[in-house]
């Protein structure tokens, strides 16, 4: 089980959803709030997803890319989601820069996963796993966007019956229920 750290939650399900829940989304898709706002955030959040040996360069071109990474493929995903054909010019991209980013070492991590190694970037994890999801009908299917009030993050729903509704129980679930509850008994 990850660690949670207090400023990222990782509840996406997969690495690039969790990259991709750095920010909560309108219902629009532009950022309410982002949690990557310097080097030392996106460090941070490396930490948080568990990959230590993973080196990131400490300059602002790559926080811009790494932003305009993640605007993309939230792009692409919630085009699939809706059912709609994400723009040609987004997947060229995507598929340009995962193609010429740099290389890739993996290495057996504890009980049989798969762990980076520390030439492999960043972007190119999260490129990787995005492929991954991007690539395999049955988990772009469970793909889902929190409904809850300014979040708008993604998960990968794994219930069994496929009913899993909010990002996290104990955050935009609690806050839903609260507010019905408000609302059904403000009536009374």
């Amino acid at each position: 089980m990850k660690k949670e750290s207090t400023q990222f939650r990782l509840v996406g399900g997969r690495l690039c959803l969790d990259f991709m829940n750095t920010a909560n989304w309108s219902a629009e898709g532009a950022v309410i709030e982002d949690k990557l706002n310097n080097i030392n955030d996106i460090i941070a959040w490396r930490e948080a997803a568990e990959l230590h040996r993973i080196l990131i360069p400490d300059h602002r071109s790559f926080r811009d890319k790494v932003l305009q990474l993640r605007m993309n493929l939230r792009q692409i995903l919630v085009s699939l989601i809706n059912a709609e054909q994400p723009t040609p010019k987004l997947l060229a991209e995507f598929n340009n820069n995962f193609r010429t980013s740099s290389a890739v070492s993996l290495a057996k991590g504890p009980k049989g996963s798969l762990q980076y190694g520390p030439e492999t970037s960043l972007t190119k994890a999260i490129e990787i796993s995005a492929a991954a999801v991007l690539s395999n009908p049955s988990e772009i299917g469970r793909v889902k966007i929190c409904p809850g009030d300014n979040c708008g993050w993604l998960f990968l729903d794994e219930s069994k019956n496929r009913r899993r509704q909010w990002c996290a129980m104990d955050m935009c679930g609690n806050r839903a229920k609260a507010k019905r509850f408000y609302y059904r008994h403000l009536k009374t």
